[in-house]
């Protein structure tokens, strides 16, 4: 398996309607790596592993495995998935003499194991970096199988440079960060604390290992951190409260609160 690189892909001619195009579905947003791998693999099972709060997704087809596309949750637009695709190196299972290794790379941004082979993200260079797997997070058995694959029937081609003419043209207010640190609550739970802006509102974010408290509903989340120290910044507060695996398979959960509106 070759380590793809987005600007040489992305400057290739297309060869089918598909190929080096972004595709629109209910919940995501998928840039294809390999064009028409739908159809060019007749059994095959489909692991989305998630690097970051993106997801790679690695093929299995008659026992080898092909890293086929990477899935952006709709927190991106379609800018920054752009941005994102034009400044980064994907890699997987590539390996030399020396040992694994990312080319086209400046530095290493993440990086997991999947069956034992290294999933490699890192910022678009003019090296080959090379990688130890020794430390890596496994993820292999904190994923499930995903037999679902981008149908042209199911998704929508997005017009990518349509949507980035029409982002050129609006005024875009995006998100600052206004400040981060990490506390605890009452009953010494490790919290990461972010305050930010976007459009005229501003935001506190706390993040939480959900360990201890897996099974509880969003109701018991939020009376169990309003008993352990949160009750004054959420009372009389809009907020939504978010589940999510962090990079080492760990679940999580986060809830942001609005903490200020426009003309406040």
């Amino acid at each position: 398996m070759k380590v793809i690189n987005i600007k040489d892909l992305r400057a290739k001619k297309s060869a089918t309607e598909k190929e080096n195009k972004l595709w629109e579905l209910d919940d995501y947003f998928e840039y294809c790596f390999i064009d028409d791998y739908e159809s060019i693999y007749d059994k095959f099972k489909v692991e989305s592993i998630q690097v970051d709060d993106y997801f790679v997704s690695i093929l299995e087809a008659k026992g080898k495995y092909h890293m086929v596309a990477v899935r952006f949750p709709k927190i991106y637009d379609v800018h920054e998935i752009v941005e994102f695709l034009d400044t980064h190196s994907f890699g997987f299972d590539e390996k030399g003499k020396d040992g694994y290794y990312i080319d086209n790379a400046a530095e290493i941004e993440k990086a997991v194991l999947y069956k034992g082979l290294p999933i490699v993200v890192a910022t678009i260079g003019k090296d080959s970096v090379y990688i130890s797997t020794d430390g890596l997070t496994e993820v292999t058995d904190s994923y499930e199988h995903y037999n679902s694959i981008v149908n042209p029937a199911d998704a929508s081609l997005v017009d990518v440079q349509k949507e980035m003419e029409n982002d050129s043209a609006a005024d875009w207010d995006d998100s600052i960060t206004l400040g981060k640190q990490k506390t605890y609550l009452d009953d010494g739970r490790h919290v990461k604390v972010s305050a930010w802006a976007d459009d005229g509102y501003t935001f506190i974010t706390y993040s939480f290992s959900a360990a201890g408290i897996e099974n509880y509903s969003d109701q018991e989340i939020t009376l169990y951190l309003k008993q352990y120290g949160l009750s004054e910044v959420m009372n009389n507060k809009k907020f939504e409260i978010f589940h999510f695996v962090d990079q080492d398979a760990n679940a999580c959960r986060s809830i942001n609160i609005v903490v200020g509106e426009p003309d406040d």
